[in-house]
């Protein structure tokens, strides 16, 4: 059985909101089992609760937001990418990030002092086995001349290839299997 994963104690950091400039004050706190990731906007008065999912994918132009409605007004979060991709990178299921602003701050605009925060703080397996997405068929978006696709296999691997038309930026294709322990990207 494959666990799910938390932190074993709080870690805090601060820093600069990418897109208002203000001062973020950010704080990770362990979570109980099938909580999830939850994000707290501790500067709004009735510190209103998002949930990291899909239903509440708000925009994505220039960064991931999240969003809901909370007691009759809507509350966000954005910019939370990186610190999702930490948590994914790392196998955290359940934590409670709180925000006191609008956005997560940019920190080096990488995942890594996120990984680095998560990994000073202990992981903690929790005793209640992951949910997985299993992909049984294709599915394919496509928006112009941009394309996702997933397909069913037997473990998780990647391949993309990010093309800007720009002459200093070349194509770069990218594939990493996450299956094979020993595996690196290429």
């Amino acid at each position: 059985m494959i666990c799910q994963r938390t932190i074993r104690e709080k870690v805090s950091c601060g820093g600069v909101g990418l897109h208002s400039g203000r001062r973020i004050r950010l704080e990770l706190l362990p979570a109980p089992v099938d909580s999830r990731v939850t994000f707290v906007r501790t500067d709004l008065k009735s510190h209103p609760e998002l949930k990291a999912h899909v239903d509440n994918l708000a925009d994505t132009t220039l960064a991931t937001t999240i969003g809901a409605g909370v007691n009759g007004s809507r509350a966000q979060v954005s910019t939370v990418e990186h610190l999702l991709a930490a948590l994914a990178g790392l196998g955290v299921d359940n934590l409670q990030v709180l925000v006191d602003g609008p956005e997560i701050p940019i920190l080096d605009g990488s995942a890594e002092p996120f990984v680095e925060m998560l990994t000073s703080a202990g992981l903690e397996e929790q005793r209640r086995s992951k949910r997985f997405v299993v992909i049984k068929r294709d599915v394919k978006v496509q928006d112009g001349d941009k394309m996702a696709k997933l397909s069913p296999g037997p473990g998780f691997r990647i391949t993309c290839a990010l093309d800007f038309d720009h002459p200093l930026i070349a194509p770069s294709p990218f594939k990493f299997d996450f299956s094979e322990p020993t595996s690196a990207a290429s």
